[in-house]
């Protein structure tokens, strides 16, 4: 197992280098003094299982840093360790991209079971601190990631019509929005609903439309 440790100390808080040998004991553990460094290494190493972030300040600064780090990740899981955290950080970690977000102190015990849980591609967030508010913007932040991973395998007209079709418009709105036929904007509909593996416009729009319900859903490759 191969992880990237951001800390700008030689050994987190929460001991990153002992709770990661009892998940592996052979585990290659990288370390990067800052996120913004994160971002160069993550760039030098063939093979990244996971990022652990120990947050000894977050900021929104360090915040758009994680963003950034989920995008250029593309898939590893990025885990937070952090002291004092509150319902506002949570929120803004999971829309920064953030899989997972340890509030210290925890149990040693919690945290590598986290840890496992996150490496098997899993999430973890605090649930005393899931206010209403929260759990809205969580829902809001997962529609958005799974609209933008489908839209990275569609063509350009597919998605155009998946902007519109989330909107709510109808087969012959979205023709007369983007001039195509209507038939033809109904088969491209039709693909994009098998592509979702959902089996109606209300089930598509339910996982990367408006609204405030959320349903966990995989999108086809």
């Amino acid at each position: 197992m191969y992880v990237l440790v951001a800390d700008s100390s030689s050994e987190s808080a929460c001991g990153c280098g002992s709770l990661l040998q009892e998940l592996d004991p052979g585990v290659t553990v990288y370390r990067a003094a800052s996120l913004r460094e994160t971002l160069d290494r993550v760039k030098e190493y063939a093979r990244i299982d996971m990022i652990v972030w120990h947050a000894h300040v977050q900021t929104e600064d360090k915040f758009r840093l994680v963003r950034r780090l989920a995008e250029v990740a593309m898939g590893i899981p990025i885990v937070i360790i952090a002291q004092a955290a509150n319902p506002g950080q949570i929120a803004i970690a999971i829309q920064s991209g953030a899989n997972g977000y340890i509030a210290l102190p925890s149990r040693k015990a919690l945290i590598v079971e986290v840890l496992r849980l996150i490496l098997s591609g899993g999430t973890y967030f605090p649930g005393s601190m899931l206010t209403d508010k929260v759990r809205d913007e969580v829902a809001i932040s997962r529609k958005r990631n799974v609209r933008e991973e489908l839209r990275r395998g569609l063509t350009p007209r597919q998605k155009d019509v998946l902007e519109l079709l989330v909107e709510g418009r109808t087969n012959k709105e979205i023709a007369e929005s983007l001039g195509i036929a209507e038939a033809t904007a109904k088969l491209h509909v039709s693909a994009l609903l098998r592509i979702m593996d959902v089996r109606s416009r209300d089930e598509a729009i339910q996982i990367t439309g408006p609204g405030t319900a959320f349903l966990e859903h995989k999108v086809r490759a």
